[in-house]
């Protein structure tokens, strides 16, 4: 279900209808059920301000790309429970947002996260762009932080690049691991054709390790 009010308002909703036989019947006690809800509203307070809240209980499935990355905490925590969040939008092409949430996990209400990051675009010059981000996840076993910091400019007339920034820092009761890492991407275009590539370092904290990333497309 969609509803849209003037651009000004807007929510969405879903959910699964599970027509269960046999064994998930017994298992359920229900011929029909519903799993998998999810409903997020969004609302343009001002020409500069929106909010938006979301409730999800979706099924976080996992995939072998993000199963073993140290982002799969703030993934986890950031797709079940409750979700609010604030995109202001100033002058001079500069925006802020913020957002946090509560997961909940078998009754346990601990599970908390916010994020707050500050864009800038045509800073501190024309096509260029700066992005600062922080994320904070508490979790029953652990507290992650999560520090980045990127910047985007033209190094050519169809070459751009990307270079950021940023750690994984875990407190686990006395223990403090952390890790850091740099990254430095290319995103080059012909026409209708486009390459890119990256190389990130990572260093410290047991993950020291070189990631390449290439490829090449088309736009049809």
């Amino acid at each position: 279900n969609a509803l849209n009010f003037y651009r000004r308002f807007s929510l969405f909703q879903s959910v699964e209808i599970d027509l269960n036989r046999d064994w998930r019947r017994d298992a359920a006690g229900e011929d029909v059920t519903f799993s998998n809800f999810y409903l997020s509203a969004n609302a343009e307070v001002s020409s500069r301000a929106t909010i938006d809240f979301t409730y999800d209980s979706r099924k976080n499935v996992r995939v072998y790309e993000t199963r073993e990355t140290p982002d799969s905490l703030f993934d986890d925590v950031a797709h079940n429970g409750y979700r609010a969040g604030l995109v202001l939008r100033l002058p001079h092409g500069i925006g802020l947002q913020g957002y946090g949430g509560l997961r909940y996990r078998d009754g346990d209400r601990t599970n908390r996260y916010i994020t707050v990051s500050a864009s800038a675009v045509q800073l501190p010059w024309r096509g260029h762009s700066i992005w600062a981000r922080y994320a904070h996840a508490v979790t029953r076993s652990v507290t992650g932080h999560r520090p980045s910091l990127s910047y985007r400019f033209p190094a050519a007339a169809r070459l751009r690049l990307d270079v950021s920034a940023g750690g994984y820092i875990y407190d686990q009761g006395t223990r403090v691991t952390s890790s850091f890492y740099a990254d430095l991407g290319a995103y080059y275009t012909f026409g209708r054709y486009f390459t890119s590539g990256s190389y990130r370092q990572y260093f410290g904290g047991g993950l020291e390790s070189i990631l390449f990333f290439a490829e090449i497309g088309v736009r049809l």
